[in-house]
């Protein structure tokens, strides 16, 4: 299914009947890598709607407008929410966590948030980050090529058989299909021109963070700012794990998505 509006276009899909929960990917993503994590939360915990979107220029989205950033992104998604999906939760991986913490300010209505390695500071100079390091690693993995091989060591921390599998399945593709033109121009537009911060202080409804103790790319630092801004807001870091954190951490994610689903029950 596909939603237009200020210029852009947006495809998505939906699953199951009940209270809606929507799904934002990250920069460079698309829906799959979310409704492959999350799916299995829902097998004892049916009743609720999800809805995975493409954001424009990712997945089956087309690009849209080449001058596009952080506000249309918004703009396009708030606009989404308020006809498609009234009083939903939402969960936000990476970028996608960035753009919940804009929707919070921007929607009335949300009936509570999960935060995935949020991008919470979209100046990277000022991210508080650990740094760069590789956690777990087995040796002679087999690569198609010379770019999974790079992309995969430069994004990965948990270097083992296993997570190279899932992002063969998951990130690669997706980071492939990205429009180049239109991810250069969310990135030169990353940030909203109003701050999300009075949004997530006047947000009364469960804030669940989740980090990667190894997240060189988001970080976990800057994360415990969202403790002090929201009264509902719990934060998790989980160890041994970066901003793949989903693909990485698979079962420790799914007790965190779980434990999210129970709360806004």
């Amino acid at each position: 299914m596909r939603f237009s509006a200020y210029g852009l276009e947006m495809d998505y899909e939906t699953r199951g009947d009940g209270p809606p929960i929507l799904f934002l990917h990250g920069l460079a993503g698309d829906r799959a890598i979310l409704a492959s994590a999350c799916e299995p939360a829902f097998a004892d915990a049916p009743g609720w709607r999800r809805i995975y979107v493409d954001l424009p220029g990712h997945g089956r989205s087309p690009a849209g407008s080449p001058g596009a950033g952080a506000d249309a992104l918004l703009a396009l998604l708030a606009a989404f929410a308020r006809e498609h999906a009234p009083g939903a939760a939402v969960v936000g991986h990476a970028y996608g966590g960035y753009l919940t913490l804009g929707l919070l300010g921007q929607l009335g209505d949300v009936a509570g948030a999960l935060l995935v390695c949020p991008v919470v500071e979209p100046d990277l100079p000022l991210r508080r980050l650990p740094p760069q390091r590789v956690v777990a690693t087995e040796p002679d993995l087999a690569f198609a090529d010379d770019t999974e091989r790079d992309m995969f060591y430069g994004a990965a921390v948990v270097q083992t058989g296993a997570a190279l599998l899932a992002y063969r399945r998951l990130v690669h593709p997706a980071f492939v299909a990205a429009d180049r033109t239109f991810v250069a121009s969310m990135r030169a537009r990353y940030a909203f021109s109003v701050p999300w911060a009075a949004g997530v202080a006047a947000f009364d409804r469960p804030l669940e963070v989740v980090c990667g103790r190894d997240d060189f790319w988001a970080g976990y630092e800057d994360a415990v700012r969202l403790l002090r801004l929201a009264a509902r807001a719990e934060l998790t870091v989980v160890g041994e794990c970066g901003p793949l954190l989903p693909i990485e951490r698979p079962a420790r994610f799914l007790e965190v998505m779980r434990r999210f689903v129970a709360t806004i029950s």
